[in-house]
C-alpha cells in the first residue's frame, strides 16, 4: 500500500514521500529530497509525478536556456501532446523495435453496450484505438515532411510530453516526462554535418548548465533476441551519443542524446531532397526532468544557487507556495 500525506502548502514533509513496504531503489534519497522541496508531487504510481512550483520554474528555465544556447533562429517551432497516431508510430518502426516501452490507448468501442460496474468487466470490454502515447517528441514531425524538402532541408524544434513503460521508483527513470528535441532532415552531407555539430553543442550546453559531464557512444534498449547485436552495431557505427552526468548517486545518467537515423525514418515516410534523392535525418534530444534532477544534485534545490545562464530561475528561490 502507498500512503502520501500533504500539508496545506502541498509540500511533502517528514518522509511523506516514502512508500510503505517498498522494494529497495537505487536512490531513495534524491526522490525524498525532490519531494520534500516540492519539486515532485507523488501520484501513487511509479514513475509518474505532479510538479510543484519550483519544478515548473526549473523546467521552463532549463528549456529556455537550451533553446537560447542552440542558436538556430530559423527553426520551425512545434509542440505535440502526449497522444499520437498509432499508425505513425508503427510506420516509424518503433513498435517492432521497442514493443516493451509502448503505451497503447484502449477505450470502449463505439456502440458497445454498457459494461458491468466491476473493473474486470470494464477492462475486458475495452478495445485498441487509433491512439498511442508518444515515446519521443519527434515522431509526429516526420510525416509532416513527406515528399520533397526545400533545398535547405528542414530544421524543427519540438517539445512534447512522452511516455515509456519503464516503471521505477527512481526519479531518473520516469514513465511520463518532457522532451525538447532539435530535428534535422536534409541530404546526407547536410545531416551528417549537423549531427556532428549537434553532438558538440550538446556537450557545450551541458557545460553551460554547470555540469561535470562527458559524451559517450550509446545504444537504444532494443527488444528481442537480436538486441545485443543491434546495440553493438549502433555503438560501433557512431549513430548515437549520450551526454552523461551525475544525478543522485549515479555518475553516468544520460540527460541528452544525439541520434543519426540516416534513411531509417525518411525512407519510411517518403521524404526526399529537393533533387529527388532520399533524405536523411538526425536529432538531438534533451530530457528536461533529468536535467533538472542533475542541477538539483550538483547545485542544490535553491534555484538562486544555479548557474547564472538559467535566467529567471535564479531569482525564484525554491518557489515554495
Amino acid at each position: 500500500m502507498r500512503r502520501w500525506d500533504f500539508d496545506s502548502t502541498t509540500s511533502a514533509k517528514d518522509g511523506d514521500c516514502k512508500l510503505e513496504n517498498e522494494a529497495p531503489i537505487a536512490d531513495a534519497s534524491l526522490r525524498e529530497q525532490l519531494c520534500d522541496e516540492s519539486f515532485l508531487l507523488p501520484t501513487g504510481v511509479p514513475g509518474v509525478f505532479g510538479y510543484g512550483r519550483p519544478m515548473v520554474l526549473a523546467l521552463a528555465a532549463v528549456r529556455q536556456a537550451i533553446v537560447d544556447a542552440w542558436g538556430e533562429p530559423t527553426m520551425t517551432v512545434t509542440e505535440f501532446p502526449a497522444v499520437m497516431s498509432r499508425a505513425t508510430l508503427t510506420q516509424a518502426g518503433y513498435v517492432a523495435s521497442f514493443p516493451h516501452l509502448v503505451g497503447s490507448i484502449r477505450a470502449l468501442p463505439a456502440g458497445a453496450g454498457e459494461p458491468e460496474a466491476d473493473g474486470e468487466a470494464w477492462e475486458k470490454a475495452l478495445a485498441a484505438t487509433d491512439y498511442v502515447l508518444a515515446p519521443a517528441s519527434c515522431y509526429p514531425v516526420y510525416p509532416l515532411h513527406s515528399g520533397k524538402l526545400p533545398a535547405a532541408g528542414a530544421l524543427v524544434q519540438v517539445t512534447g510530453n512522452c511516455f515509456r513503460h519503464e516503471p521505477s521508483e527512481d526519479p531518473d527513470r520516469l514513465v511520463s516526462f518532457r522532451q525538447l528535441e532539435f530535428v534535422r532532415i536534409a541530404d546526407r552531407d547536410q545531416t551528417t554535418s549537423w549531427f556532428e555539430q549537434g553532438r558538440e553543442k550538446m556537450r557545450q550546453i551541458g557545460v553551460g548548465l554547470g555540469f561535470q559531464a562527458t559524451v559517450d557512444s550509446a545504444s537504444d534498449p532494443f527488444f528481442g533476441p537480436a538486441r545485443r547485436i543491434l546495440s553493438a552495431m549502433q555503438k560501433n557505427d557512431g549513430s548515437k551519443f549520450e551526454l552523461l552526468t551525475r544525478v543522485g548517486k549515479r555518475d553516468d545518467v544520460a540527460v541528452a542524446s544525439a541520434n543519426s537515423h540516416l534513411t531509417h525514418l525518411t525512407r519510411k515516410f517518403g521524404i526526399h531532397t529537393a533533387d529527388g534523392e532520399e533524405a536523411t535525418s538526425a536529432c538531438v534530444a534533451f530530457g528536461l526532468e533529468r536535467l533538472v534532477f542533475a542541477l538539483v544534485t550538483q547545485h542544490g534545490t535553491d534555484l538562486r544557487d544555479w548557474p547564472a545562464g538559467l535566467g529567471a530561475a535564479n531569482t525564484a528561490g525554491t518557489g515554495r507556495p
